[in-house]
């Protein structure tokens, strides 16, 4: 099961369309639908997006994480190497 398909990585989805999409258990629907607030308000979808893992980091360690939850967090945490790599090198200077 891809929840999150290669075109997430590029960018080319975007994070309010890919959260108005799942369809998770109720506490993980919680955080997703503070998410989904949150984007539609104008907030940062990076900083959105680092409460969405923190979140479902926390369920996880308490077990209560399903699997479509499970793997959406995987497919979250996974890096960017394109952004990243530009934030990073741009400390440097």
């Amino acid at each position: 099961m891809n929840l999150l398909p290669y075109t997430w990585a590029k960018k080319e989805q975007t994070l309010l369309s890919l959260l108005k999409k799942l369809a998770l258990n109720e506490q993980e629907q919680i955080l997703v639908n503070e998410a989904i607030s949150q984007i539609e308000d104008n907030s940062n979808e990076n900083i959105v997006l680092s409460t969405l893992k923190r979140g479902f980091s926390q369920l996880a360690v308490q077990q209560k994480l399903s699997k479509t939850g499970l793997t959406f967090l995987t497919e979250i945490q996974k890096p960017d190497f394109n952004t990243d790599v530009a934030l990073a090198s741009m400390t440097w200077i």
